[in-house]
């Protein structure tokens, strides 16, 4: 399957940029606790956090997905927005999820072993002069010629998945809004369109397949979320009381 993601979609129906601004900030705020939890070298880890310059967009696509790059740009296309009907503290989840991505660097060793990563960051500033304001997809189609495979066909491993779903946990966790427990939703809601194509839901297939073949596993990865949360204790639960789900 090809994905050639359109330009952006203007404005922020969804909050997505707004939401994705308050995470970074948190990150911010946060950036010696985070690394000193997911980083041998925590120094090196919150020089490399200074450097993200973060950006959240909606794209419009038929694909049920989303994505990220390093250095910090994240995407979500429309049709995960509109079809998943998300609050607040789920989109969160979501934004958090790519995040992860990026501060634990999957996303660059993935681009790195397809020697895509120069080619994608080309395309995003790419211009060929004709005047024509190219889509993300088509730059990148001209950039890589025929027959290219964009990064929404990356499939991250499941330990890549439980990884980036914890990192979502604990950005949620210090952003002192949003209740952690949205990254379980989340992936409920999207557990819920499987079970659709399973019953093989007319149309259903083609819709929600980019996000099932780039982000796997999600039954057990509610369940180790479920885990996180009941690892904590009663006192750390009552502190979400009143966040954003």
């Amino acid at each position: 399957m090809s994905y050639n993601y359109p330009i952006v979609v203007r404005g922020d129906r969804w909050g997505v940029k707004s939401i994705g601004n308050e995470l970074a900030s948190t990150l911010k705020r946060n950036s010696e606790a985070f690394c000193s939890k997911v980083a041998l070298d925590v120094s090196q880890c919150k020089q490399q956090m200074r450097q993200y310059q973060w950006s959240f967009e909606v794209v419009s696509s038929s694909e049920v997905n989303a994505f990220a790059l390093p250095g910090g740009i994240v995407r979500i296309t429309d049709s995960l927005l509109r079809r998943l009907q998300l609050t607040k503290g789920e989109i969160a989840g979501l934004l958090g999820h790519e995040m992860g991505h990026v501060l634990l660097r999957h996303s660059q060793a993935r681009l790195l072993k397809q020697n895509l990563l120069e080619m994608i960051l080309k395309a995003l500033v790419y211009e060929d002069g004709d005047d024509h304001q190219e889509s993300f997809g088509e730059a990148l189609g001209e950039m890589l010629l025929s027959g290219a495979k964009f990064l929404g066909e990356m499939r991250f491993s499941r330990q890549n998945e439980y990884e980036a779903d914890e990192a979502a946990f604990d950005i949620l966790v210090a952003s002192q809004m949003y209740d952690p427990r949205a990254v379980q939703s989340l992936l409920e809601k999207l557990w819920s369109l499987t079970d659709a194509i399973r019953q093989d839901e007319k149309g259903m297939l083609g819709f929600f397949q980019g996000w099932d073949k780039t982000h796997p596993g999600t039954r057990e990865r509610i369940q180790v979320l479920s885990r996180l949360w009941n690892e904590l204790t009663l006192f750390e639960k009552t502190k979400f009381r009143g966040r954003l789900k």
